[in-house]
């Protein structure tokens, strides 16, 4: 690593435990596994460190220990972060509608006319809304 990850320092050469920071460190992990977001979790325990760092921090697990830096968390507390932050994770599930594979279909046609930029564009579309439309009946299962 370039730098000293957040609760450690380094003495004579070994990483050791900064006992202010892992109080810090602890507060913002019981935090965040009671159901703060990262940035909530971070502000309520006096972090200035980015939330984007303290995430990549809680999915290394170098808190669980490693061979240079000595565990600072419970055992297990990795693996429940883990699954805290996978389950905050979109899923992919939405209210829209998928995407419809327009590109791929759209080259094959190469719908593109010799004319004016409005002329291309109407044909473009032209060609686009058939494919929607066919990939609508095939999910409907129409032909």
């Amino acid at each position: 690593m370039a730098h000293i990850p957040f609760g450690y320092r380094i003495e004579m050469g070994k990483a050791v435990p900064d006992k202010e920071q892992v109080e810090k460190l602890k507060a913002f992990l019981e935090g965040y596994l009671d159901g703060l977001s990262i940035e909530k979790a971070r502000c309520m325990a006096d972090i200035k460190l980015s939330a984007s760092s303290l995430s990549d921090y809680m999915r290394s697990g170098i808190y669980a220990g490693t061979d240079y830096y000595p565990p600072i968390v419970a055992p297990g507390t990795r693996e429940r972060i883990v699954a805290e932050m996978e389950k905050r994770t979109f899923t992919g599930t939405s209210i829209f509608a998928p995407p419809v594979p327009i590109r791929t279909e759209f080259r094959l046609k190469q719908a593109t006319p010799d004319g004016s930029a409005a002329e291309k564009a109407a044909a473009r579309y032209a060609a686009i809304e058939a494919v929607e439309k066919n990939t609508s009946k095939e999910k409907k299962g129409e032909r």
